[in-house]
Parts: C-alpha cells; sequence; structure tokens
C-alpha cells in the first residue's frame, strides 16, 4: 500500500505543474476549451490523492471555464496556484514521513 501511495504521490508531483501550466496557456489564449480540459484532469489527480480543497476549486473553476464568460479566469488560475502548492507541500511531507 505504501509503495502504491508513493508512486500516486509521484506522478502527481510530476503531472500537476505540467496541468497548471497547460490551464495558464489556455486562459492567456482565451481557449475556454482547453482551459477546461486542464482543470478537469487536474480535479481528477488531486481527488486520486485526496486533495479535496483543490478539487472542489477545479470544480469551481471549470464550470467559470465553460460559462465562457473570462471575467474571474485569472483570480480562479491563482486560486489553483495556490492549492497545489499547499497539496504538493503536504502530499511531500507526508511521504517524508513515511
Amino acid at each position: 500500500m505504501k509503495k502504491i501511495a508513493s508512486e500516486l504521490i509521484s506522478v502527481f508531483h510530476s503531472d500537476s505543474p505540467v496541468d497548471l501550466e497547460e490551464i495558464r496557456q489556455a486562459i492567456r489564449s482565451g481557449d475556454g476549451v482547453a482551459a477546461v480540459e486542464h482543470v478537469h484532469r487536474l480535479k481528477g489527480s488531486a481527488a486520486q490523492v485526496g486533495g479535496e480543497s483543490l478539487r472542489r476549486q477545479c470544480a469551481d473553476a471549470e464550470q467559470l471555464f465553460q460559462n465562457g464568460e473570462r471575467t474571474g479566469w485569472l483570480a480562479a488560475l491563482e486560486t489553483l496556484e495556490k492549492e497545489l502548492a499547499g497539496l504538493r507541500r503536504e502530499l511531500k511531507q507526508w511521504l517524508e514521513a513515511l
């Protein structure tokens, strides 16, 4: 079980920054469809590692991107960045404690 959790967290640590960068690029280009795709992926990854707060923020951002109204996209990105950084710290500490 420890090995599986470690592998899952390792994948999250390597993939989540890529997902966040893809969201960032989609926002810059005004591509709500791409933003939804990548935030949905990050939401699933967060759920797999127990990151409920990030998962909720991703769900909120997903709805925001789906509605096509760009107001609030940058604020949503900032929230995702903060939540992701916090979750990555928590997971790193958890792994170190194993």
